[in-house]
């Protein structure tokens, strides 16, 4: 199923929810010591087994994808992102993203519901002509997302029929 451009955007805050919610793996998906560590073992200079991070990065680095290339896209049209909440910006000396925003600073989707609604109001204006590539690239980056989190599609499928009866 293809989706509408105006889905792939309404989509984005509960996809980012979605997989916010992912990065604690919880206590079953917690990585086990080594048979061979030990009760004690030196690890860059620490006392104590260390399994590595205990939760799902590729999660928080999708969501914070997702969360920038949706504000890309408001940028793109000169539509503020500012006063949207707490979040991530590049720098002001970025080379390429001067003061963009680049993800959440933490578990408060406010900001992404902000950037969204922004981005449909302008989207539901009479005579608004989509950027070129605007929805390839989202529908591109959720596709790649979705291979991982299979639940997103849910999600898509989900607003697509909420659009349809709307």
């Amino acid at each position: 199923m293809t989706f509408t451009t105006y889905v792939l955007v309404a989509s984005v805050p509960e996809i980012v929810r979605e997989l916010r919610d992912r990065i604690n793996p919880g206590p079953s998906r917690k990585p086990k010591p080594p048979e061979d560590a030990g009760t004690e073992e030196v690890t860059n200079g620490a006392r104590g087994f260390r399994p590595g991070v205990p939760f799902d990065i590729d999660a928080l680095d999708g969501a914070d994808l997702l969360f920038s290339s949706l504000a890309y896209w408001c940028e793109v049209q000169d539509i503020d992102t500012n006063r949207v909440g707490r979040v991530w910006r590049y720098p002001l000396n970025h080379p390429e993203a001067p003061g963009s925003i680049r993800g959440l600073i933490n578990d408060d989707l406010a900001p992404v519901y902000e950037v969204a609604d922004r981005l449909l109001t302008v989207m539901e204006t009479p005579g608004w002509h989509e950027p070129t590539g605007m929805g390839r690239n989202l529908a591109g980056l959720l596709k790649r997302l979705s291979q991982r989190y299979p639940q997103i599609t849910e999600v898509l499928h989900d607003r697509q029929r909420r659009a349809i009866v709307a």
